[in-house]
């Protein structure tokens, strides 16, 4: 039949499989990133009618011009004080902090000045959880059978217990105790609110912190402060949370002690709550929030549900959290997977935060404006009442009652009069003196003065207080007009909404996220976002579940059938139009309804479906290509052969440099056997270890360089970077010992001289390139410092009597998996080079235990340039059963003329 007519069975199986891999992808959560990155795109593209923020929600904002203003952050509490007044005398609704305050400040008085502005516009304050900490569920919930558990048990009884006695009455190992003295007093906070958690749960729960102290073992009489200090802040920490519990809702499970309140001053004035963590999603790209995160004293809602639910004169323990929505009174916030996928504006606050068709954006406030108002304000009320101290002594000189000038501004005939008067006192003297902040009293002359010096200072003193009284008049209704003013403004800006304070400097770099409005966005935007939302009572929809296989299945089986019945330009055709449609109708659906179609799956497997159908059509009508390639591949390595294939250009002279791990091999005893055996046999024998050795590098991504005799060079990275390359290294290590071990238990090498391999691994930086004598005689291959390291280390194995020996550059990188399996044997410099090396063995599971712990603590004496002691240490090696492990070490310990810092320097290869 005509060709695009006829079914090609192997591309429509090869199609569908690549079907089958793109669902297992999703099932697997592996397209997530590019479904979240779809969804920015349809944030910032897919909107064309603005849909910007409620204008009942507005920042109030740290930016730059405000800590150009007032100073570097942070200001002190009692100056944030006097601008969160600003807010409520505008008349906010609600006053949401996106600022922790979870230590004190260096004066109590700072805090509670706060405190009480706090609670002078009941707002709701921040709470947080730290991402970065190494507390989670097991570790809390640590069995007492465990290291840990005992640890936990014994320190929260025994709070004042000195660590090494803790370390030994809870029998820590090794791994334990230096991981307990790293951090002594973060198992200490941890172990003291577990402690006082059981205490509550027992109902035995101490009234005061002296009762806490001997609940958890520190006497009274104990004088140790750090103890002390470290239940100070769990009881306070404790304390803050069971004063915010009545913002939130019961706990909906254990709490962490992860979970930080603002501190106990402050929780104990607060009008409310909210959770300020939000951890971004794989990419980086903040996505989705908790609706909640459980703490000691509830279920802390997020800020931005717990300002709303405020707004709305919603009880937040009444806010209800289910696994679809969180409903806040009347109006519900949709959930996925159990989190809050945040439903963006296409408008905020500042310049840089709108998305495309954004509509009308609203500037944030700058909390320094508000700041420099309450300082004016304070200016003005300290020039009131100096006028007012002043008028007693002005009444009589301008011939006045008192009552007629306490009143500003003065009646103009007044304002004439008085004017008059000081301008005859005062004549020609036009000195000016700065009423800010006037204390316009000043001391009669003490008796005893001279008539002259009482006179003299009794005119210094009326003339100041004319002057004072000149500028005041005109000073005191001018600061009313300002401040009358500036308060017309917030209260047409802040009046009735909800005032989220929050981060938007450039410089606060701690408080920005990426979203879609960019990669700086302010973090407070994700809680004023959220509480739109809750305000509005909307959110994102998305399909079912069951709709993104689906149609990632009928795109690839249509895709399939293009690639596998059709000509190539007909299969795209129809393959690719199906897919454009498709991501229409998602793209076309998000702006109206605010449904989210799920796109990255199903464009992915119907067009990777289409690609693999097509490129195995073109493979198999090209089988005589395939058969040359696979005869050159015979000659070099496969992978040499991909990369010239795709891209001839690859290969040059030059080269390139980067960062590599080599592995150096050879076959201990092949010459001593070689003499035993004929030429064929020989060549055979090679080739079998050889080839078995070249698969099991290979299948891990290594370059088999070359072969060297009865040694072989192989490294990674050949062709670009391999981060994984120091693990596989080490994996490859291990399975050439065993493909080596188990030919020479095979039948025909079984009565042979048995033969060992030896291999040296080291990482670091090579010019990796096609050199030689180009263009006839080439050889891609690598060069530099770490391939001659590589191959000492491989010949050290013979002083040590090991069969790996690896860098520490090497052994650092590696995975978890793979340290597990290696013995540090200290810094070494090896023949033919100065600078010393970390270096570690591969030791088998069997090896003994007694002795991979004498060893490590014999390196550990010899670092310490103890030779007494380091010779008997090595000595218990040998006695461990490691003898030659010791002998190089022994050697150098005996050498008095050897120098005894810490390095073994080998003096064969």
């Amino acid at each position: 039949m005509a060709k695009g007519t006829t079914l090609n069975r192997p591309a429509l199986i090869a199609a569908l499989a690549v079907t089958a891999l793109v669902l297992l992808l999703e099932r697997l959560g592996s397209l997530a990133s590019l479904e979240g990155a779809l969804l920015d795109a349809r944030f910032t593209y897919g909107r064309s009618a603005p849909r910007p923020i409620s204008d009942r929600i507005v920042l109030v904002g740290i930016d730059d011009s405000s800590i150009e203003d007032v100073g570097r952050w942070p200001w002190p509490r009692s100056l944030q004080a006097k601008g969160i007044d600003e807010i409520r005398r505008a008349g906010a609704a609600v006053v949401a902090f996106d600022i922790l305050y979870d230590a004190p400040s260096f004066a109590p008085d700072e805090d509670e000045a706060l405190a009480l502005a706090i609670e002078r516009c009941q707002g709701v304050v921040g709470a947080n959880s730290d991402p970065i900490d190494f507390v989670d569920g097991a570790w809390v919930n640590a069995d007492q059978s465990t290291a840990l558990g005992r640890l936990l048990a014994l320190l929260g009884e025994s709070a004042a217990l000195p660590t090494e006695a803790a370390i030994r009455q809870a029998s820590l190992d090794d791994k334990w105790s230096r991981r307990f003295t790293e951090t002594p007093t973060r198992f200490r906070e941890l172990a003291a609110w577990i402690r006082l958690g059981a205490l509550r749960s027992a109902g035995t729960l101490p009234g005061s912190f002296e009762d806490f102290t001997r609940a958890i073992g520190i006497p009274d009489d104990f004088s140790g402060a750090a103890a002390r200090i470290v239940a100070q802040r769990i009881w306070e920490r404790d304390r803050a949370w069971q004063a915010l519990a009545k913002w939130m809702p019961p706990a909906s499970g254990p709490p962490s002690p992860k979970e930080t309140p603002p501190i106990l001053t402050i929780a104990r004035r607060a009008g409310g709550v909210g959770m300020v963590f939000g951890e971004p999603d794989s990419d980086g790209q903040m996505r989705r929030v908790h609706p909640f995160i459980t703490t000691p004293g509830g279920d802390c809602l997020q800020l931005g549900i717990a300002a709303a639910a405020r707004f709305m004169q919603v009880d937040p323990q009444r806010v209800s959290v289910s696994s679809e929505r969180v409903q806040v009174g009347d109006r519900g916030v949709p959930l996925l997977d159990g989190m809050i996928v945040v439903d963006w504006p296409t408008a905020m606050f500042t310049d840089r935060s709108a998305l495309r068709g954004g509509g009308e954006r609203r500037p944030a406030i700058p909390f320094g404006t508000l700041v420099r108002v309450a300082q004016i304000r304070d200016a003005a009320e300290r020039n009131e009442a100096a006028w007012q101290a002043l008028v007693p002594e002005l009444a009589p000189l301008v011939q006045l009652p008192e009552e007629s000038l306490r009143t500003l501004p003065l009646s103009t005939e007044l304002r004439a009069k008085v004017l008059d008067e000081i301008d005859f006192f005062l004549g020609d003297d036009e000195a000016a003196t700065t009423a800010d902040g006037l204390d316009p009293t000043l001391e009669v002359p003490a008796k005893g003065k001279s008539d002259e010096e009482s006179e003299e200072a009794r005119g210094l003193y009326i003339a100041r207080l004319l002057r004072a009284a000149r500028e005041l008049m005109d000073l005191i209704p001018t600061r009313r007009e300002e401040l009358a003013a500036a308060e017309a403004v917030q209260r047409q800006l802040l009046e009735g909404r909800i005032v989220f304070i929050g981060f938007v400097a450039t410089a606060i770099a701690a408080d920005q996220i990426n979203s879609p409005f960019g990669y700086r966005t302010p973090g407070v935007y994700v809680h004023a976002a959220v509480a739109n939302m809750a305000l509005e009572g909307r959110g994102l929809r998305f399909a079912p579940a069951w709709s993104e296989p689906l149609a990632t299945l009928l795109l690839g089986i249509l895709s399939a059938l293009a690639a596998a019945r059709m000509t190539a330009g007909r299969g795209a055709l129809a393959s690719l139009g199906a897919l454009v449609v498709y991501a229409a109708v998602a793209w076309t659906l998000f702006a109206p309804a605010s449904l989210v179609i799920p796109m990255a799956g199903p464009i992915i497997g119907g067009f990777a479906s289409w690609v693999a159908g097509v490129a195995l059509v073109a493979v198999i009508s090209q089988r005589e290509r395939a058969k040359i390639i696979r005869q050159f591949r015979a000659r070099v390595s496969s992978e040499l052969v991909e990369r010239l294939t795709g891209d001839p250009d690859a290969l040059s002279v030059r080269g390139a440099e980067r960062e590599i791990t080599v592995l150096f091999g050879d076959l201990a005893g092949f010459t001593t056997l070689s003499e035993q055996l004929g030429g064929p046999q020989v060549v055979s024998t090679l080739n079998r270890y050889m080839g078995a050795l070249t698969r099991g590098l290979t299948a891990r991504r290594a370059y088999v360089n070359k072969f060297l005799g009865d040694g072989l060079l192989a490294f990674w990275s050949a062709f670009g970077a391999e981060p994984d390359q120091c693990s596989l290294a080490i994996e490859s290590a291990g399975v050439c010992q065993q493909e080596v071990a188990q030919l020479g238990e095979s039948p025909e090498f079984r009565e042979r001289p048995r033969i060992r391999l030896r291999l040296g691994i080291a990482t670091g930086r090579a010019v990796v390139g096609d050199c030689g004598a180009p263009p006839d005689l080439n050889d891609y291959t690598a060069i530099g410092d770490v391939v001659n390291l590589a191959s000492r280390l491989e010949s050290a194995n013979k002083q040590f009597g090991t069969s790996v020996l690896i860098d520490g550059r090497t052994a650092s990188a590696a995975g978890g998996s793979a340290k597990g399996s290696l013995l540090r044997l200290g810094r070494v410099v090896v023949v033919g080079q100065s600078v010393p090396v970390e270096i570690f063995t591969m030791v088998d599971p069997d090896f003994p235990e007694t002795a991979r712990c004498a060893v490590t603590a014999a390196v550990e004496v010899f670092e310490r340039g103890e030779r007494r002691e380091a010779i008997a240490a090595w000595q218990e090696v040998e006695r461990a059963g490691a003898p030659s492990m010791a002998k190089p070490f022994l050697a150098a310990l005996a050498d008095e003329e050897e120098p005894c810092d810490g390095v073994l320097r080998l003096r064969a290869k």
